[in-house]
């Protein structure tokens, strides 16, 4: 056998140049197009969201929005306490607002005035026994917080369902 019978012509494409430019211009076109497509529909999208006024959403139904709680904020006069440090040259000041529901404002405010006393010596005693490391953070402002919440629950209502939903801060500073 010849060496001609045993192997088959074997065809190379022939790109010339001018198919392989017009090739490439017509991807940078496309390529241009869509990313110009993309920008002026994202624009034109955000200019009408921005000309239509906002709207709060409408509650479903009156009792979806009857369902949600109401909270009421009782601020508590500002506490100054010498921080547990050395020297007591540390001081804090800590304003803290109690979160209710409002169908328990009433009975909350009632037990709050009759032991308005015992409630500002607790947190002047909890406050004064706080090191510097105890309160800087917001870990441990968190810690701060949930300690009081849990402690004034368990005071005013002892055995009973905690009525303080949740205790902020409104001012804590340490000098």
């Amino acid at each position: 056998m010849a060496e001609d019978e045993t192997m088959s012509p074997q065809v190379v494409p022939v790109v010339d140049k001018k198919n392989l430019i017009v090739l490439a211009v017509m991807v940078l076109v496309t390529m241009v197009a869509a990313a110009a497509g993309g920008h002026f529909v994202s624009r034109m999208m955000h200019s009408t969201a921005a000309t239509q006024p906002a709207q709060p959403p409408e509650p479903k139904d009156q009792s979806d929005a009857a369902a949600q709680p109401q909270t009421v904020f009782i601020n508590f006069e500002p506490i100054i306490v010498n921080a547990n440090e050395p020297r007591l040259q540390r001081y804090i000041r800590a304003s803290i607002t109690l979160v209710i529901r409002r169908e328990h404002e009433v009975q909350v405010n009632e037990i709050l005035a009759k032991r308005k006393d015992e409630v500002k010596n607790w947190m002047i005693t909890y406050l004064s026994g706080c090191s510097l490391e105890e309160v800087r953070g917001p870990r441990n402002l968190n810690r701060v917080r949930r300690e009081i919440h849990d402690s004034l629950n368990e005071m005013l209502w002892p055995n009973q369902k905690p009525l303080i939903e949740n205790v902020l801060l409104k001012e804590f500073q340490v000098q």
